[in-house]
């Protein structure tokens, strides 16, 4: 399966779990490219008008992941807006995920995960569950990689 992985990260967390996911699914036999996203200009939470220096071409894969870290307990804006400017993704599976600070999920991350599902879905895209990983999970390999095989798990179910 081809599988794309759009991400935006400032702090590089949520791009270290985009390029570990990448390299666990291309040990499992699939192509896997890491597209990180760059807003035009700074961003704040909650921004509607955000800009993208480019947007990748998805047409290209069987699967996207769209993700970013929670910023003021929602979805990083430069996620969203890449979300929001996809074309027709009918037939091709969708699966948002998120990182954070907080280890409880319902301070952003499911709020989050499930806004960008929202968009992914209203472009024709099977969504699969989102994946919400904690700044813990940056820390432990453990816990990094139980949400890299969850990721796994879900696009090969």
């Amino acid at each position: 399966m081809k599988i794309g992985i759009a991400v935006h990260s400032k702090s590089g967390v949520t791009l270290s779990l985009a390029e570990a996911a990448a390299g666990r699914l291309r040990e499992r036999g699939h192509e896997a490219a890491v597209l990180p996203l760059e807003p035009d200009g700074d961003v704040q939470p909650h921004q509607k008008d955000v800009r993208l220096k480019s947007t990748p071409d998805c047409r290209v894969f069987d699967a996207i992941l769209v993700g970013g870290p929670i910023w003021a307990f929602g979805m990083s804006p430069v996620a969203m807006a890449f979300a929001s400017g996809l074309g027709d993704l009918a037939g091709k599976r969708a699966l948002p995920f998120a990182t954070m600070g907080f280890r409880m999920k319902f301070l952003g991350g499911a709020q989050g995960v499930s806004a960008l599902g929202g968009i992914l879905r209203s472009k024709g895209a099977l969504v699969l569950p989102g994946v919400i990983a904690s700044a813990w999970a940056s820390r432990s390999d453990a816990e990094k990689n139980a949400v890299i095989e969850r990721i796994v798990a879900l696009l090969e179910g």
